[in-house]
């Protein structure tokens, strides 16, 4: 319901940005899909196993992608200060 960042947080930078990481895979390649009709990402080359998102709106969702080396079984994490922290196993 709520944005994981108030506008004032975000101008500021007063708290960290919140964490998505994929654990028990190697991952190759992790990108913020910045437009999933057009196919635009960005990437983060530093460490792209958690990927430094600004915020996560309320009642929005953010959209993540990782190549990874195959893997059976792996960890969608999600790290946030307001929000806590929620994983998701496949």
């Amino acid at each position: 319901m709520m944005p994981t960042h108030a506008s004032q947080d975000l101008k500021f930078k007063i708290e960290r940005p919140d964490y998505i990481s994929l654990q028990g895979a190697t991952v190759v390649a992790g990108m913020i899909v910045e437009n999933g009709d057009l196919n635009i990402t960005r990437e983060q080359k530093i460490n792209p196993a958690v990927l430094e998102v600004k915020s996560i709106p309320g009642l929005g969702a953010v959209t993540v992608r990782w190549i990874i080396k195959p893997a059976k079984n792996y960890t969608v994490k999600v790290d946030s200060h307001k929000g806590g922290v929620v994983s998701k196993q496949k």
